[in-house]
């Protein structure tokens, strides 16, 4: 017997987690959405570079009397955005200073909407996985868990720590079930 199909999947050990709660009904939404919020923060923390993070910070908070002017410099750092989440957050920064007015809060808007578009690439991962390992039914309930669990999860306070708008506030990892009086929360 195996211990379920989140041991073989092909990700890092915080999302094989998200995978192992959301497969289980002890696990309330909220409880899936802090370790989802876990998750997505890693993988930011790992894929954004700090110096490129430095050079939006920078263009967008300088001073500019002209939206195209901060179009252009933000068109002129398009090459240095690496592949996934850094060219998630550029693509959203970019569409974002053509609607709204540039600043630091648009750029932590489009790291957070960065972080959702990770997130949602991840729980189709994770789907497609359990669809391949165990039966259909299984899969969607996976998927109405995961988009459950995003659904509580704020990207927006995970852009606020990735972008050190508060660092003294990281989520540690997921408080684990242990005790007796640790079981499914009743209603």
């Amino acid at each position: 017997m195996s211990d379920g199909p989140h041991r073989s999947l092909p990700m890092r050990p915080a999302w094989r987690r998200v995978a192992h709660w959301a497969d289980r009904q002890a696990f309330a939404p909220d409880e899936v959405g802090e370790a989802l919020a876990v998750a997505v923060e890693q993988d930011c923390r790992q894929e954004l570079r700090p110096q490129f993070l430095a050079e939006l910070r920078r263009v967008v908070e300088e001073p500019s009397l002209f939206r195209e002017d901060t179009s252009a410099r933000l068109a002129a750092l398009n090459p240095t955005a690496g592949a996934g989440i850094e060219r998630s957050v550029m693509d959203r920064l970019c569409f974002l200073t053509e609607t709204e007015a540039p600043g630091f809060a648009t750029l932590q808007a489009a790291v957070a909407m960065a972080a959702q578009d990770c997130a949602n690439r991840r729980a189709r991962q994770i789907e497609e996985h359990f669809l391949r390992r165990t039966s259909s039914s299984r899969a969607r309930d996976m998927r109405g868990r995961l988009h459950a669990a995003a659904d509580v999860t704020s990207f927006a306070s995970v852009a606020a720590r990735v972008l050190g708008v508060d660092p003294h506030h990281r989520p540690a990892a997921p408080a684990k079930h242990t005790g007796l009086d640790d079981g499914v929360k009743l209603p």
